[in-house]
């Protein structure tokens, strides 16, 4: 079993990000839903980009559920979420800047 610490693998595939949804609707408070997504996706994807994409996906289902937010300044504030705790997954500057350019092209 991986963690955000200590990756098993260098995999950043769908398999983390599509199963912490769950994360997302248990904890009102978008960072929390978003910090434990990312451990849960460091179970099977240990690469740090992994651990972004599930980390935003539950906040952004957090902000969603609870905040009644619209749906573009929802991602817009989970987006602002994400960035501010890339360095705490491992992700680096240069990959910061291809997940910014993926999430603005979607």
């Amino acid at each position: 079993m991986g963690t955000i610490e200590r990756p098993i693998n260098n995999s950043k595939g769908c398999g983390g990000v599509m199963r912490i949804a769950p994360c997302g609707l248990i904890n009102r408070v978008p960072d929390a839903s978003g910090l434990l997504a990312a451990r849960c996706s460091a179970i099977t994807h240990g690469h740090p980009l992994s651990h972004l994409a599930s980390y935003m996906c539950a906040a952004l289902i957090s902000i969603l559920t609870y905040q009644k937010m619209a749906l573009e300044e929802a991602v817009q504030e989970a987006f602002n979420l994400a960035k501010e705790h890339y360095k705490d997954f491992g992700v680096s500057d240069d990959e910061l800047k291809a997940f910014v350019n993926m999430i603005e092209k979607a």
